[in-house]
């Protein structure tokens, strides 16, 4: 029985390093602040697949008489063995030259810190960048539940540019609380550079949950694009107009083939965004469906770049001598 424990023991751990490195490349290298990562999916996925093999191998067998076997444990016990192991104090290791990951597990669950597939921000080129160092900077308990954070430092192994991250555990939840620099996100070409730097507000305040605060950034982008339209503004009858004028004016310089193809009008989206706004929707829905509609706007406007140019034109001419 006892060396069932122990391989039962060192499954768990093999499986809970691994979850959890994965987990973490995860963390840093797609994900946003305060955004995390929770181990509680991968105790049931290693309770349901322990209680099976042992189902397994527990089959009575024929040949032997169909001999009674000691009960299985259940999926419920499984799950309580691999909760008691990651209730421990979690560690990260830095390994040097390939060396094998060597810690004293059954005390102090232990992952090896992984390299990252990240965009340098100083050497703008995609980088395998290199952990240097893994600082714990404290842990306590809360209602039983372990608390602890860390600092990890990479650099870019091209020009030694340092990444430096903060994160933090609160039970089984590993979550992102910071990064230095920030990270660059990158927004489709399609998009003007006036919009890109409110779509690329809005993107990072909803990846972190400020699902609010990203319509508002997309809403703010779309009307200064507006206004940043001369055949758009003297097409307004007001010197300062509303957002619904705007878009009226806006939708007049469009020429009919844009139009005919169905294509989501930015006023439509401009006013669904108002009122997510107004009715204070937190949910994800409104900034994420108010993105994906921009982008097949904006990708319909460079479908039909010669159309949109020709009507700008006609809209900017002068009138001609004679004309009212």
């Amino acid at each position: 029985m006892a060396g069932n424990s122990i391989l039962v023991w060192d499954s768990i751990q093999n499986h809970a390093c691994r979850r959890l490195a994965l987990g973490l490349t995860d963390l840093l290298e797609n994900r946003h602040l305060y955004q995390s990562f929770d181990m509680a999916d991968a105790r049931q996925e290693w309770a349901a697949s322990a209680h099976q093999k042992e189902r397994s191998r527990n089959k009575p067998s024929m040949l032997l008489g169909g001999g009674h076997l000691a009960p299985t444990k259940s999926a419920d016990q499984f799950e309580g063995d691999y909760t008691r192991y990651v209730d421990n104090l979690w560690t990260f290791h830095l390994e040097t030259e390939g060396a094998v990951l060597q810690a004293d597990l059954q005390d102090h669950p232990g992952c090896p810190v992984p390299a990252l597939n990240l965009r340098c921000s100083h050497c703008k080129a995609g980088r395998t960048f290199i952990p240097l160092a893994v600082h714990p900077c404290g842990h306590g308990w809360y209602k039983g539940k372990p608390q602890q954070s860390w600092s990890f430092e990479y650099h870019c192994p091209t020009c030694k540019n340092c990444l430096h991250f903060f994160l933090t555990r609160e039970g089984n939840r590993l979550r992102l609380c910071g990064r230095f620099p920030a990270k660059e996100v990158e927004v489709p070409d399609e998009f003007p550079e006036l919009l890109s730097k409110y779509i690329s507000e809005a993107k990072i305040a909803t990846q972190a949950g400020k699902h609010l605060a990203g319509v508002l950034y997309l809403r703010v982008g779309i009307e200064q694009f507006w206004r940043s339209l001369p055949e758009v503004m003297l097409q307004c009858p007001h010197e300062k107009p509303t957002g619904e004028q705007l878009g009226d004016a806006y939708n007049k310089t469009l020429p009919a083939e844009m139009k005919a193809a169905a294509v989501p009008t930015l006023k439509s989206i401009y006013e669904r965004l108002s009122n997510a706004i107004h009715g204070a929707d937190e949910s994800a829905g409104p900034c994420d469906d108010g993105y994906k509609d921009v982008l097949k706007h904006f990708k319909a406007r460079h479908l039909y770049a010669n159309e949109i140019e020709d009507r700008r034109a006609k809209l900017s001419a002068p009138p001609e001598s004679g004309e009212s």
